[in-house]
């Protein structure tokens, strides 16, 4: 389901009836929408099919009953104030985690807040979204996206009259790490931009994907001080972040550099000449090839580099610093190892 469909549909019978068909049509990797103003036919992009749709009818519907009424906040429903929250503060967000909120409120939340009043939502219907969520067989770490998501919105909209929305206890899903063997081998199996990737997430700590780890490029190593400045995926942290560059991975950088023809830009991780998107394919039959079968993501490279760094002792603070992260959600997610850690460190202690 589309990452509007629902709020879309949430749209007065009015807003629906002058809109179909749909004139929404793809144009490279974006839909589109043709429109006349001032006289001439302009075009309107989007990143999704239902953003365009639900552009169309908004200013379908406007065209022919003329602009909605305002609404005070407080008066708004649910779905009018997701619908003003991401257009006001959609900005400040990366694209996927956009359509991972609109796709958590249209599968889990607006089917049972949408058509309430954000001033009427309270424990109990907050409560009832937890309990429906629960009988779905969704886990609590899924729940609490969605409620964080929620909190949010009603923040936002109601400010200091936002209820309280509580939280589950966390039940993350532990994936092991690769080991440095299991590291080795899907690297012996991977094609050469998937080794680069294995290289530089493991050894930076980089979210895998186009908001950090597949966007550093040659502008962002700094050879003299050993150093990558990376541009921080929106995760409401600092903006940019220097990484100082493992002694393993500076030689594998230099080595790279010169098969390349020492370009003074452009992508490090790259197929066919041109940036990569995603290495979940090349990622899935190198781990399948490694004779690997327990369940191992690209994120895990991720997982890897703290693991490894906060086994060796690494403060929590300075790992968060170059992942990126907070010290809380370090200490949350890893404190497994953290125990493990302290333990070796009171038991390195003498005894007399």
């Amino acid at each position: 389901m589309g990452s509007l469909l629902i709020i879309s549909h949430y749209l007065d019978s009015r807003a629906l009836q002058p809109i179909m068909p749909s004139m929404a049509f793809k144009l490279r990797d974006k839909w589109a929408v043709k429109y006349r103003e001032d006289g001439k036919e302009k075009t309107a992009l989007f990143l999704t099919r239902e953003e365009a749709e639900l552009w169309q009818a908004e200013r379908k519907h406007t065209k022919r009953f003329g602009p909605r009424p305002a609404t005070p906040s407080k008066h708004l429903t649910f779905v009018d104030a997701v619908r003003k929250y991401y257009k006001e503060r959609g900005g400040e967000m990366a694209e996927t985690t956009k359509l991972h909120d609109l796709s958590h409120l249209n599968v889990g939340v607006i089917p049972v807040l949408g058509h309430l009043q954000v001033d009427r939502i309270g424990k109990d219907e907050i409560n009832k979204l937890i309990t429906i969520s629960q009988n779905k067989g969704n886990k609590n770490a899924t729940i609490n996206r969605r409620l964080n998501i929620v909190r949010a919105i009603l923040r936002y909209i109601l400010e200091e009259q936002a209820p309280k929305v509580r939280r589950l206890p966390n039940d993350y899903e532990v994936i092991r790490p690769p080991s440095a063997a299991e590291a080795k081998a899907i690297l012996a199996n991977a094609r050469p931009h998937l080794q680069r990737a294995i290289y530089l997430g493991c050894w930076t700590g980089a979210r895998p994907g186009a908001s950090e780890l597949y966007q550093i490029s040659w502008e962002h190593i700094d050879w003299d001080t050993q150093e990558i400045w990376l541009e921080s995926a929106k995760k409401g942290g600092i903006k940019q972040r220097t990484i100082p560059i493992h002694p393993a991975l500076f030689l594998k950088l230099k080595a790279w550099y010169e098969d390349d023809g020492r370009p003074m830009s452009g992508p490090i991780i790259r197929w066919g000449g041109k940036p990569v998107k995603t290495v979940i394919r090349s990622w899935r039959k190198a781990v399948k090839d490694a004779g690997i079968s327990r369940r191992l993501r690209p994120y895990d490279m991720r997982h890897y580099f703290a693991t490894q760094a906060l086994a060796a002792g690494a403060d929590p603070g300075s790992v968060a610093s170059v992942m990126g992260s907070d010290v809380a959600t370090i200490q949350e997610h890893y404190q497994h190892i953290l125990d493990r850690a302290k333990r070796q460190a009171v038991e390195k202690v003498g005894s007399f």
